[in-house]
């Protein structure tokens, strides 16, 4: 009975390897099929070279939400970060690179109670400076609102467009909730639009700011204003104030999903201290992914040889016993 069992165990092992094996060799051949797609090799300067360990460590964020299998980030001590980056082609490359250079630093303002024009605000910087007499009242700032901010990170260009201001704003010097209150962010569809919305959950101290910021702005009755990098991407009215730690956005025109998905993915990985800039960029070999076929290969030989020997062993084993409950020969 013990050597049956020791048998029956030595087949279960052997099985168990060879799917081992089986599901090693899919995982190759996946990344022989991706990195056969080519990709890209960027090299990002930071800013400021003693960040340089926390870049690396949000861009490695956003690379993994964006979904690079395989990449590869190293750092250097003179403030660079190479990122190899296979099976990204194409659009995503553009949108990628976008994606690692953008600092993505979240803030919400309320507008100035001196803004004469709250949700349009005035056409250009001399036009808000001259109706102030030349300068802007204390404990103030203004703010640009490009007409498109992150539509403009369209899947396909090449290049961000020049982004045209279609409105300055007129703020609060004080920011009430920033992206280091975010704890979670997601993207979620509309369901009055094909467009998409930003969902973000709030820390304890986030969730208490928002609700200071939105019952100013209940009572006040004055518009919150939500800017990405000091751009503002949206301006909402807030009829009455807003307690926990759920908040929900939506830009001035819509989200696509992209823009939504890439919105998302900057305030879950956190802001960089500054825009990254790219000083190289070149294409993968597709012969890059060589090397995991050829293993991939071998775990599959490997793998049903393995399966091959566990049935055998089976076979053998319940030929045996069927022999054994034969009747003898007198």
């Amino acid at each position: 009975m013990g050597k049956r069992i020791l048998w029956s165990l030595s087949i279960g092992l052997v099985f168990l390897g060879a799917c081992a094996l089986l599901a090693l060799a899919l995982w190759n051949f996946r990344l022989e099929y991706v990195t056969g797609k080519g990709g890209i090799q960027l090299v990002l300067e930071v800013p400021a070279p003693n960040d340089c360990a926390q870049a690396k460590r949000i861009l490695e964020g956003r690379v993994r939400s964006f979904g690079v299998l395989k990449p590869q980030i190293t750092a250097s001590g003179a403030g660079l970060i190479t990122l190899i980056l296979p099976g990204v082609d194409g659009a995503e490359q553009a949108r990628l690179r976008r994606l690692l250079t953008t600092p993505g630093h979240l803030e919400k303002w309320l507008v100035a109670k001196e803004a004469p024009i709250q949700a349009e605000g005035f056409p250009s910087r001399e036009a808000t400076l001259a109706h102030f007499g030349g300068q802007l009242p204390l404990g103030t700032e203004l703010l640009p609102r490009p007409v498109e901010l992150l539509e403009a990170w369209v899947p396909g260009q090449a290049t961000r467009r020049e982004e045209a201001i279609g409105s300055w704003i007129l703020v609060e010097s004080k920011v009430y909730v920033d992206g280091g209150d975010i704890t979670d962010a997601r993207r979620s569809p509309d369901p009055n639009s094909d467009q998409s919305r930003i969902h973000f959950t709030l820390n304890a101290k986030g969730a208490r700011d928002f609700y200071a910021l939105t019952q100013i702005a209940s009572v006040e009755s004055r518009l919150i204003v939500i800017t990405l990098d000091r751009k503002i991407f949206s301006v909402l009215a807030c009829p009455q104030p807003i307690i926990g730690r759920s908040v929900e956005i939506t830009g001035s025109k819509g989200l696509t999903r992209e823009s939504a998905e890439d919105f998302a993915t900057m305030l879950k990985s956190g802001a960089l201290g500054g825009p990254l800039t790219c000083v190289e960029e070149r294409p993968l070999d597709p012969d890059l992914g060589r090397p995991y076929l050829r293993l991939g290969s071998a775990y599959a030989a490997a793998g049903l040889l393995a399966m091959a020997a566990a049935l055998a062993a089976f076979l053998v084993s319940m030929y045996r016993m069927w022999r054994a409950k034969q009747p003898t020969a007198a």
